[in-house]
């Protein structure tokens, strides 16, 4: 998963989702929820496995302030105006 993908995913996911975003297959995900080893905490609601996103990105260790494409084009734009 990338970081534009990973950065544009709802507040929650499902499993299959969080286990893509740690490199692992929806199998292996479901054997580490069940022993309690998911690298970041899982809701089950239902017969459903939710995963809140912020604390996936945390368990990634990524920085939660995500840099927009816009926000870059608009910095280059202004260096132009100010160079």
């Amino acid at each position: 998963m990338t970081f534009p993908e990973l950065f544009g995913l709802p507040v929650v996911v499902d499993l299959r989702t969080a286990g893509r975003a740690v490199g692992v297959s929806i199998g292996t995900a479901y054997k580490l929820v069940h022993a309690n080893a998911f690298p970041c905490p899982v809701m089950r609601l239902g017969h459903r496995y939710k995963v809140p996103t912020a604390a996936l990105i945390e368990a990634l260790h990524i920085d939660r302030i995500p840099v927009y494409e816009e926000d870059v084009e608009s910095g280059a734009a202004f260096a132009e105006r100010t160079a």
